[in-house]
């Protein structure tokens, strides 16, 4: 097969235009035929009712079946022909009893993130339990303002950004990561901005602790009681 033997692009679904009476959604479950009309479902497809002839009992497919069905299929077709990507879906995983190793998922959470499924049967939702989803792809983007994050192809996660002590003296302050990390984060660092070019402070930041979503900082002076606040941190951290 060739680059050139790709089928022509849906531009819009079939039936697209088809009015109300002239289309229906397939259901899942069987549905009982009545003395006109025998519903497909994806339980049946079309129902034996429909294979019957009329003069049997047998009903008519309806129309609106057909559109129904070649409409929800070539919805998904133009979506893949588009390039569109695929996310996790708790109600999938459970009807199929998890992802096939080798599936390939979007991050729902961080633009060009992909995860890789290590299983089969994975029910994980990778952007929150990644343990048995191997990371590709790699994205940087600002958060907010100043702040940045990076998603690395092993899962490494690295973000930072600029912000304020929140005190005008020595003591415990919290930094508030924008956002979470999904299982950790095992380190950060802070420096002082002195945009003021004080020489009076010397203030340090130190760690006290760390979870997921924020670091504990102690904002220590060498000189005096008072930080120097006028330009706030820079901080950095890394975790998965």
């Amino acid at each position: 097969m060739q680059q050139s033997d790709i089928p022509p692009r849906f531009l819009i679904p079939f039936a697209d235009g088809a009015g109300a009476g002239y289309i229906r959604a397939i259901p899942q479950a069987h549905q009982a035929a009545t003395s006109t009309d025998a519903p497909a479902s994806l339980f049946d497809g079309f129902p034996p009712e429909t294979f019957l002839p009329e003069a049997s009992g047998g009903i008519p497919p309806n129309g609106k079946d057909f559109n129904g069905i070649l409409n929800w299929l070539s919805l998904a077709v133009r979506w893949a022909q588009a390039g569109g990507p695929v996310f996790f879906d708790a109600a999938l995983s459970s009807a199929i009893g998890g992802y096939p190793k080798g599936a390939v998922l979007a991050s729902a959470a961080t633009d060009g993130l992909f995860f890789v499924s290590q299983v089969n049967n994975n029910t994980a939702d990778p952007d929150v339990n990644a343990t048995n989803w191997q990371t590709m792809g790699a994205t940087k983007r600002t958060i907010a303002g100043s702040a940045w994050r990076r998603v690395n192809s092993d899962g490494w996660i690295e973000t930072g950004g600029v912000a304020a002590i929140g005190r005008s003296t020595e003591g415990n302050f919290t930094l508030t990561f924008p956002q979470a990390f999904p299982n950790a984060c095992l380190g950060v660092v802070a420096t002082v901005i002195n945009s003021s070019q004080s020489n009076t402070g010397q203030t340090t930041i130190q760690e006290v602790s760390l979870s997921a979503g924020s670091a504990l900082l102690y904002a220590q002076n060498h000189q005096s009681s008072l930080v120097d606040i006028a330009g706030g941190i820079r901080w950095r951290a890394w975790g998965y």
